[in-house]
């Protein structure tokens, strides 16, 4: 799965999502596109909402499921054929006020019926690149999701 953000367009953004699945899936697929927020300060966000705990800090939360919570619906797929899907978004009032830094894009394709995710991917980056002084050696972007197959909630654990 490759991830791109598009942010051509003044009014809002866009998220391209480019996949190739390596098997056959005759049965529909959702393609999921979560925007996230690594770390939130309350003190920063007044639009959190009543919190009852002592908390402070809250990391990896989910601000946007695009297009929207139901994802992007496919009848099925077909092996090594090319997929592509893009998604508007706008950052709105909803996250932080320091986001080019703080955001990232995780993506799974999942079974509809039985929640079986079969690939996933994360970008880490979203903000518009910086001057390129060196070429770094490649991070691990590894994570986990699990239960699969999922019913009712799924977690990610990020490194």
């Amino acid at each position: 799965i490759n991830i791109s953000v598009d942010r051509s367009n003044p009014e809002s953004d866009s998220i391209q999502v480019d996949f190739t699945p390596s098997i056959d899936v005759s049965e529909p697929v959702l393609l999921q596109v979560l925007l996230l927020e690594r770390n939130v300060l309350r003190s920063l966000n007044s639009n959190l909402g009543p919190i009852t705990t002592d908390e402070t800090s809250f990391d990896y939360v989910l601000r946007k499921m695009l297009p929207n919570a139901a994802g992007s619906k496919f009848t099925s797929i077909q092996k090594d054929q090319s997929y592509s899907v893009s998604v508007p978004w706008s950052e709105g009032a909803a996250f932080t006020h320091d986001t080019n830094d703080n955001l990232m894009v995780v993506v799974f394709l999942q079974n509809e019926s039985t929640r079986e995710v079969y690939q996933s991917a994360v970008a880490r980056d979203l903000s518009d690149p910086k001057v390129v002084t060196s070429i770094e050696q490649p991070v691990d972007l590894s994570f986990e999701a699990y239960p699969n197959p999922a019913d009712q909630g799924l977690t990610i654990v990020l490194p």
